[in-house]
């Protein structure tokens, strides 16, 4: 769960350069609530949070690359196999 997570994150933001990830989350999920504020996710209601939504009661959340170095940065090294 966490270590995929985190890898898919290191991909986005370290590969591919992403600023930002957004995520919705239908209310009653408590599993993703907890995995995406696990990784630093914070709630987030701008306009382009709220442009994911499927509907109006999802929650909005979303996470930049620079609080993911900050939070995750040391164990960056660590996700990937070498070679």
């Amino acid at each position: 769960g966490t270590r995929f997570a985190l890898i898919l994150h290191a991909l986005a933001f370290e590969k591919l350069r992403l600023q930002r990830l957004y995520v919705s989350i239908i209310p009653a999920n408590y599993a993703s609530l907890r995995l995406f504020e696990k990784l630093g996710y914070q709630r987030d209601n701008s306009p382009a949070a709220r442009s994911y939504i499927d509907d109006e009661n999802d929650i909005t959340m979303s996470f930049g690359r620079d609080e993911f170095l900050r939070l995750h940065g040391d164990i960056l090294p660590h996700l990937f196999m070498a070679g």
